[in-house]
C-alpha cells in the first residue's frame, strides 16, 4: 500500500466507520436481513451512490487519464428492478435534498472521491457474500464483481501519478465524500 493510500485510510477511518455503521448499511450484515430491508437499503443508496459515481466518472471521462472507473449504478438500478422496485417510483438520483454537489476540479479531488467509490466496490465483495447467504436464491448485481482488480488498477494509477496528487486535497475530498454519502442516505426518501 502506498503512503497516499495509508494516509487516506487513516484520515477517513472515522468517516468510513460512521458510514459503515449507519443503520441502513449495517443491517446488510445482520443475520436477520430480509428482502424488504435489502430493497430499502439499495433504494436509499441509489441516491448517494449515483451522485458520487456521476462526479467521479464525469471527471475521469473529461480528463481522459489512463485510469477510467467502470460505472456500476446501472447494476444497482437493475438489481432494484429485479427486486420489484420501479425506478420511476424512486426519487431522482440527483435529488439529494441539498442542491447539486460541485464537480471535481482537480486530479487530487478526483483521487479522493474515487478512493471512496472504488473502496465501496472492494467492500461490496464482502457484502455480496453475506447478502447471498442470507437472502437465499438472490444474486447480488451491484455488490458483486471484481472489486480487487478495480482497486489495484486505481492504486497503480495513483502510484504512477503520485507527484501530481496533492495529498491534503485528496484527503479532504475523500472525507467530504464519505460525509456526503452519509448525509444523503441519512435522509429518508424511500418511495
Amino acid at each position: 500500500m502506498t503512503q497516499l493510500f495509508q494516509d487516506l485510510k487513516q484520515a477517513t477511518c472515522s468517516a468510513h466507520r460512521k458510514l459503515d455503521h449507519h443503520p441502513l448499511l449495517a443491517r446488510l450484515m445482520h443475520r436477520d436481513l430480509t428482502f424488504t430491508h435489502y430493497r430499502e437499503t439499495l433504494a436509499q443508496m441509489r441516491l448517494a451512490h449515483s451522485e458520487l459515481e456521476d462526479r467521479v466518472v464525469d471527471f475521469w471521462r473529461v480528463q481522459k487519464h489512463t485510469y477510467q472507473p467502470e460505472p456500476r449504478k446501472h447494476l444497482l438500478e437493475q438489481e432494484l428492478q429485479q427486486l420489484g422496485v420501479s425506478i420511476y417510483q424512486l426519487h431522482p438520483a440527483t435529488d439529494s435534498g441539498e442542491g447539486q454537489v460541485a464537480p471535481l476540479h482537480s486530479l487530487s479531488e478526483a483521487v479522493g472521491a474515487t478512493y471512496v467509490l472504488e473502496g465501496s466496490r472492494l467492500g461490496g465483495m464482502v457484502l455480496a457474500r453475506a447478502i447471498e447467504t442470507r437472502l437465499v436464491g438472490h444474486r447480488c448485481l451491484f455488490f458483486s464483481g471484481d472489486g480487487a482488480c478495480h482497486w489495484e488498477n486505481f492504486q497503480r494509477f495513483c502510484a504512477d501519478a503520485s507527484e501530481h496528487i496533492e495529498r491534503s486535497t485528496a484527503i479532504t475530498t475523500a472525507v467530504q465524500s464519505f460525509e456526503r454519502y452519509y448525509s444523503v442516505i441519512n435522509t429518508k426518501r424511500i418511495a
